[in-house]
């Protein structure tokens, strides 16, 4: 009877057992269970909270270091950076990825902040690196910074970007972009660009760069520009152009431009451009161009142009031109006003206090005011000094002593005045 008894206790305790487990493996409740990846979790088919190294998970999830992770839809803890992030491998982080210090992943989209913060791949959301943060591709959105540097293979893109020390980009840096010592990208900068010792790209830089001594770009720098040392272009730089020392460009300058020693381009400089020291161009300079010392041009200088020193062309100075000693070019033609003033073909109103000269072979074309007017060719119009001299004159000569070595013997030297009317 007693055996009887004990044998039926075990059955039921059996049948017990045997519904208990069929019921746990049906039921929704959460059961601790280990992962194959090595994780301890509180979970439901990868979904609650999990310790270690769990392969794929959603939800809460704390481990010490990755290593072969696929994906976190979640919050993703970690306190170093995945063993095989060297390898560029790693998993994706969808949701908050947590470094108390350091965390990584392939990819993270959404929230990524630690001391240190990097992907293999790209950072997409609002990124925060109290040391630094970056990845192997991009770095995009809201808001990304880097306590020391921030920095993307690819591009960094964003409303904010921000890098303690550095802000960098392989290829392009768009968004508001401040760099404690430097903002740059191998291609383009865009946006607003501020470094605290220079801001540069490789191809173009684009809006409000503000460099503490250089902006530079190897092809256009366009916008406002604004360095206490330098800006330069290995191509064009157009907009206003502000440079404690100065401006320059390999091809074109144009804009307002305002170098604190110099403005300066390969080819042509347009617009108003001051200096200190020199506006110059390899080819043509035109606009409103002011400078201490020089306005100069390897070919033309056109518009309105005023120097402390000299105004030159290799070819032709053309408009209002005022220099506090020389004024000259091949071709002169306009207002022109300088203690010397000399050409070879000089036409309009030309004014100069010590000396006027036309080369051999020349043409003065209009009036000419000086001490000493000395056309070694042909004059046409009128001349006003204390010695006028003219080897042909179709016109007027004022001054105490004048000369005309065309004219008759008895006509050539003259007081007061002297006139031909020969073509």
């Amino acid at each position: 009877m007693n055996k009887f008894k004990q044998l039926h206790h075990t059955q039921v305790v059996a049948g017990y057992l045997i519904v208990l487990f069929s019921l746990l493996s049906m039921t929704t409740l959460p059961v601790l269970a280990q992962d194959a990846g090595g994780g301890f979790n509180l979970a439901v088919k990868h979904t609650g909270i999990g310790f270690g190294n769990s392969k794929k998970f959603n939800g809460i999830r704390l481990n010490y270091r990755d290593y072969r992770l696929q994906k976190v839809n979640g919050l993703n803890a970690t306190i170093w950076t995945p063993y095989d992030m060297e390898q560029g491998e790693g998993g994706n982080v969808n949701g908050v990825a947590l470094g108390v210090p350091l965390t990584g992943a392939r990819n993270i989209r959404g929230i990524a902040v630690g001391v240190g913060v990097g992907a293999t791949e790209s950072i997409y959301g609002v990124t925060v690196g109290v040391l630094g943060a970056g990845a192997g591709r991009n770095v995009v959105g809201l808001v990304n910074l880097g306590g020391l540097g921030l920095g993307a293979g690819h591009n960094v893109s964003g409303l904010l970007n921000i890098g303690g020390l550095g802000l960098g980009a392989g290829k392009n840096l768009t968004g508001i972009n401040v760099g404690g010592l430097a903002a740059g990208a191998g291609k383009k900068v865009q946006g607003i660009n501020i470094g605290g010792l220079a801001v540069g790209a490789g191809k173009e830089i684009t809006g409000f760069n503000l460099g503490g001594l250089a902006v530079g770009s190897g092809g256009n720098v366009s916008g406002i520009n604004a360095s206490f040392g330098v800006i330069g272009a290995g191509d064009k730089a157009q907009g206003l152009n502000i440079g404690g020392l100065a401006v320059g460009a390999g091809d074109n300058i144009a804009g307002i431009n305002l170098g604190g020693l110099a403005v300066g381009a390969g080819k042509n400089v347009y617009g108003v451009s001051a200096s200190a020291i020199a506006v110059a161009s390899g080819e043509r300079t035109v606009g409103i161009n002011v400078a201490g010392i020089a306005v100069a041009a390897g070919s033309q200088v056109y518009g309105l142009n005023l120097a402390g020193i000299a105004i030159g062309a290799g070819d032709e100075v053309k408009g209002i031109n005022i220099a506090g000693v020389a004024v000259g070019a091949k071709k002169l033609s306009g207002l022109s006003a300088a203690l010397v003033v000399g050409g070879k073909y000089v036409r309009g109103v030309h004014i100069a206090p010590a000396y006027l000269n036309v080369v051999d072979g020349g043409t003065m074309k209009g009036l000419a005011i000086s001490a000493f007017n000395h056309i070694k060719g042909k004059q046409k119009g009128v001349t006003i000094g204390i010695f006028n001299y003219a080897r042909k004159l179709k016109g007027f000569q004022f001054g105490l002593l004048n000369y005309v070595r065309d004219n008759p013997l008895l006509l050539r030297l003259m007081p007061i005045m002297n006139f031909s009317f020969k073509d």
